[in-house]
């Protein structure tokens, strides 16, 4: 083994170590645009829950002033 042959492969190494390096590097780029585009959804998920149910409520609403006014307000419990 001479000492050419032992730099060759250390450069090699560093080579390889240079790229898993990156790899990784951009892994996690990645992995912190997903974590993201989850937290993104997770807001629009909470606004549309809130929407939904205010919805619900204005309907339950509505619900009752039309019985009141057709006359069912015994009905309406």
């Amino acid at each position: 083994c001479s000492l050419s042959g032992a730099v060759s492969a250390a450069v090699e190494f560093g080579a390889h170590l240079a790229e898993w390096s990156g790899a990784q590097a951009a892994g996690w780029a990645q992995l912190r645009e997903a974590m993201a585009a989850i937290r993104d959804a997770m807001h629009q998920t909470l606004a549309a829950t809130r929407q939904t149910a205010q919805a619900a409520e204005d309907l339950d609403a509505t619900g009752h002033r039309l019985l009141r006014l057709v006359g069912g307000a015994d009905r309406a419990a």
